[in-house]
């Protein structure tokens, strides 16, 4: 699957990055600023947030491989046999097909 690059060619960001930008200050702003105003270290809290963003992306990624090799199961009454499953997931990663 080809994924839309958020950057352009100078590495600036493109207008959807700047809306994505925008929600996600917007949605994290609040529990940032509570948090510091209860005497937690402003450091402490971007490093739990940007932790918290990076399991997101673990999650998401590894569902979209999930997802991939399921679609590429050979057979239904293969599906639950693992060897198959994990066969046809690694022949999904041979043809460059998988999502991250």
């Amino acid at each position: 699957m080809n994924m839309i690059s958020l950057f352009d060619e100078d590495a600036k960001y493109i207008e959807d990055a700047e809306f994505l930008d925008a929600a996600i200050q917007k949605a994290i702003d609040p529990i940032m600023r509570k948090c510091v105003a209860d005497g937690y270290s402003v450091r402490d809290v971007y490093t739990i947030a940007q932790m918290a963003a990076m399991d997101i992306m673990t999650e998401i990624i590894l569902d979209n491989d999930m997802d991939m090799a399921k679609r590429n199961t050979p057979s239904k009454n293969h599906s639950s046999n693992f060897n198959d499953y994990m066969d046809a997931w690694v022949e999904n990663i041979k043809r460059g097909k998988r999502n991250d």
